[in-house]
């Protein structure tokens, strides 16, 4: 017996491990994908170029970077969460949203910045990472009001159990 428990501990071990090894693979190429196309406006890293230095494209690059931030900060909400399954439901589907419609980056930023647009395959990459994700987000029950239950055998129930 004691043989048998040692033996479905390691097992639970080595499970465990290659789920996490798994988990990592998948986050790991799409947080470098993150890293090289999007940390310069959803950070709090920004590598501003040259010509940020010019007095007009400074406010309009400030601008943009701020708006960025406000919207998603990577560092914030995505790498600073240790874990897939604790990553916010929110920020999955805002960034499954911008990668499948394309709207990031956004056009002028890509015209000024070739190298940052996402390549059909790192979206193959990020949006089979996000699917992972979403089988391992728990979902919150939604109030009994927006079931659309019958709110006279919800109070029936309640009384009997």
């Amino acid at each position: 017996m004691k043989h048998y428990i040692s033996f479905c501990f390691l097992l639970i071990l080595i499970l465990n491990s290659q789920i996490s090894h798994a988990e990592q693979g998948s986050r790991a190429k799409a947080e470098k994908i993150f890293k090289q196309k999007c940390m310069d406006c959803h950070s709090d890293q920004t590598v501003y170029p040259w010509y940020a230095q010019l007095p007009i494209i400074h406010d309009l690059i400030q601008a943009d970077v701020t708006k960025g931030r406000s919207y998603l900060n990577l560092e914030k909400e995505l790498f600073s969460v240790k874990h897939d399954k604790d990553i916010p439901k929110h920020v999955i589907v805002e960034l499954e949203s911008v990668i499948t419609t394309g709207t990031m980056p956004p056009l002028q930023y890509r015209a000024m910045h070739w190298d940052k647009a996402i390549t059909k395959q790192e979206k193959l990459m990020i949006l089979d990472w996000l699917d992972e994700l979403k089988g391992l987000v728990i979902e919150p029950i939604p109030a009994k009001d927006s079931l659309g239950l019958d709110q006279s055998k919800i109070l029936l129930g309640e009384k009997l159990f």
